[in-house]
């Protein structure tokens, strides 16, 4: 490995911890407002259903890109728009799967938990795991290219705004009393939603400075004589 690209991983590396060290830091900055406007109980309607999130963005922002960014690795330059168009494919239908999946499955779910009033939070998280494709193969490539700005950038970006929207629901519940726990949670978990949709936003800005993505674009094979 040449010192030019020695560098190019620590720096990279030290970016991505400080992007993570952020975005840690954010995800715990929530819940002290989040306790003290909505209460006990609004900080456990919206933690019960937190794990849901947790699991996508697991998926989102370091299972699937890691290990998309090592095929991207090992891929020539020419080999790479053929495998992100393969890729894309599976992970259409797997976030569709899962969409679909949480969407039916909420009131099973909520009733599983035990508070059957969480089913509409359920299906609020359910609609970022529709950006899955967009966040993983747009930050696994990057990192399978050692770029790791666009991937720290929309992690932060993600976390700013799903933070913004927690605070933002608290703080109107608590003038509110009208609204209910759960209308307040089911705002606060749209959240994640939203942060999902600034972070595929931010990955489009680069990928509009990227000539790769032209190239991925799915086109029908066309066999001779079929006409």
């Amino acid at each position: 490995m040449s010192k030019r690209t020695k560098r190019t991983v620590f720096g990279s590396a030290a970016l991505l911890s400080i992007a993570a060290l952020i975005a840690k830091v954010l995800s715990a900055f929530y819940r002290v407002p989040l306790q003290n406007l909505a209460g006990d109980l609004g900080f456990y309607v919206y933690q019960q259903v937190y794990p849901l999130y947790g699991i996508g963005m697991t998926f989102a922002l370091n299972g699937l890109p890691v290990f998309i960014s090592r095929l991207v690795a090992e891929k020539t330059v020419a080999e790479r728009p053929a495998l992100v168009r393969q890729l894309r494919s599976i992970l259409v239908g797997v976030s569709l799967a899962a969409f679909v999946g949480f969407q039916a499955a909420a009131p099973w779910i909520a009733g599983a938990m035990g508070d059957q009033d969480l089913t509409s939070m359920i299906r609020a998280v359910s609609w970022m795991y529709l950006f899955m494709p967009t966040l993983a193969l747009g930050r696994g490539y990057y990192q399978g290219t050692l770029d790791m700005t666009p991937t720290a950038v929309s992690q932060v970006v993600e976390q700013i705004l799903r933070v913004a929207v927690i605070i933002w629901a608290a703080w109107y519940f608590h003038g509110h009393p009208a609204w209910t726990y759960y209308e307040m949670g089911t705002f606060a978990m749209s959240g994640a939603t939203i942060g999902a949709l600034g972070a595929a936003w931010t990955l489009h800005r680069y990928r509009r400075r990227d000539p790769f993505w032209g190239r991925c674009i799915w086109r029908p094979r066309i066999i001779p004589g079929a006409y």
